[in-house]
């Protein structure tokens, strides 16, 4: 049976750079997400990256793609806004 994790619980702000990291650790959702856009797999990220569970990599990864979507919808409104 599968378990529900509150990604809330495993992405929080960095005090230092204001940054989404990883609950625990320095390690930001940017770094996963720049080497997941390298080609790398979940897997191959939590292997290189071994302090990190398959979770929290993916927790990070959906962060990251929850993000450019709120990105991309809000500079679409905009452009639409000022077409008109």
């Amino acid at each position: 049976m599968a378990t529900l994790t509150d990604i809330g619980q495993l992405i929080t702000k960095d005090p230092h750079s204001n940054r989404p990291v990883i609950t625990g650790t320095r390690t930001s959702v940017r770094r996963i997400a720049g080497l997941f856009n390298q080609g790398n797999n979940a897997e191959e990220i939590a292997r290189r990256l071994n302090h990190l569970t398959i979770t929290q990599i993916y927790a990070a990864l959906t962060f990251e793609i929850f993000i450019e979507f709120i990105l991309i919808g809000l500079r679409k409104d905009k452009i639409i806004q000022e077409s008109f």
